[in-house]
């Protein structure tokens, strides 16, 4: 069995995630921080991550950085010299590949000019805001700070940087969503003139203010909301890649397709996950103790054959490109072309071959899940060669 990539390529993307946000939105199961500009706890989190940054440049020298992602949490909370002390640092510890991605989530009401400035220097890149949607009750009723009027006003600010792709995320699934209103936040988006959106279903998490409140839709509203995006953001001249991804030509996310193509990757800041020699790990999800000591050993946990195969299957069905057949044979000596379950699922319009890829259709997008469930089923002893 040949060697997987994802254990052996030195190649990787590299996340930053930098918790505080002004305000903890009510849906959210991440880990975050609220935020205290009166307090030095940005400057704690810039120097733990710097002290992280160099554990791992003496512990890994031979790595190439594809793509440099800061997420959170809310990213621009930081201070812009603050950001450009840790991106400086990445870029001085490793060689960046020759298409290496940067980008950055912002918060709407952050978009200040000295942020324009810090961003205008680094030159091509991509900055993502979390909007979620143009709709006001919708934006209330998410707990979300700012109006539809200041994501416009941040989007014409960052486009008079013409080097930068900008993208919003769009939440759907909300009761008070009606076909009418999303139709409405749609037309929106598209009169933005944005180049990437992301596409996210409320979904109510244990452990947010939601799941004591929130109801949720049944599977058939969601997936007709589901509907209704795709058709008119792929009419609006967006491409899918990812079946919650759209963008228009030129502007898909590197650093994101590299999680959906099984590429490794290093996480670091607090909570941060990591994908690298073939092993998952994460950091403290506590903010005080990751200061305190940010380079401290990581418990290590190796992905047994199954699961790797199937997290493998899942996440590449997702995509426009679908898996490669003979990936699946060299990585994990499974052959598709002879399941039989492959076979069925193909016949009956939920699987697709294309030359050595299979691929999910619409259809079977839809009932990823099943259509996973049911390969596996199979069992990985009857498909090997």
């Amino acid at each position: 069995m040949t060697p997987p990539s994802f254990v052996t390529d030195t190649t990787i993307g590299l996340y930053i995630h930098i918790p505080f946000c002004e305000s903890l939105c009510p849906y959210c199961n991440f880990f975050k921080h609220r935020h205290d500009p009166t307090s030095d706890i940005r400057s704690q989190l810039v120097q733990a991550i710097q002290q992280e940054l160099i554990a791992y440049q003496t512990r890994y020298p031979d790595i190439v950085i594809q793509s440099i992602y800061f997420g959170g949490g809310t990213p621009s909370t930081l201070l812009p010299e603050q950001w450009l002390k840790l991106l400086n640092q990445v870029q001085s510890a490793w060689p960046l590949a020759t298409t290496c991605e940067l980008t950055i989530e912002m918060d709407p009401l952050h978009v200040t000019p000295d942020w324009l400035a810090a961003l205008e220097k680094q030159g091509p890149m991509r900055v993502s805001m979390g909007a979620q949607s143009s709709d006001a009750a919708v934006l209330k009723h998410l707990g979300r700070r700012h109006t539809w009027p200041d994501v416009v006003a941040a989007v014409e600010r960052i486009r008079s940087l013409s080097t930068v792709s900008i993208g919003l995320d769009l939440m759907f699934g909300m009761p008070q969503l009606t076909p009418d209103r999303l139709a409405g936040v749609l037309k929106d988006y598209e009169q933005l003139g944005i180049d990437h959106v992301s596409t996210y279903g409320l979904t109510v998490e244990p452990g947010t203010p939601f799941y004591k409140t929130q109801t949720t839709r049944s599977n058939d509203a969601m997936a007709d909301d589901y509907d209704q995006i795709f058709n008119a953001l792929t009419m609006a001249g967006f491409d899918w890649y990812e079946r919650s991804a759209f963008a228009k030509p030129g502007h898909a996310s590197i650093h994101n397709q590299g999680y959906w193509q099984f590429r490794p990757y290093l996480g670091v800041g607090p909570s941060a996950h990591s994908f690298f020699q073939g092993q998952r790990f994460r950091n403290i999800s506590h903010f005080q103790s990751y200061c305190q000591s940010p380079v401290r050993p990581v418990p290590m946990r190796s992905i047994d054959y199954a699961a790797r195969f199937e997290e493998w299957l899942m996440v590449g069905l997702r995509t426009r490109e679908g898996v490669s057949v003979i990936q699946a044979h060299q990585w994990f000596s499974v052959d598709l072309n002879r399941s039989p379950t492959v076979y069925t699922l193909t016949q009956s319009g939920l699987l697709s071959q294309k030359q050595d890829r299979l691929v999910a259709t619409y259809a079977g997008r839809h009932v990823l899940d099943t259509v996973v469930e049911q390969i596996l089923l199979e069992g990985l002893s009857d498909l090997n060669p």
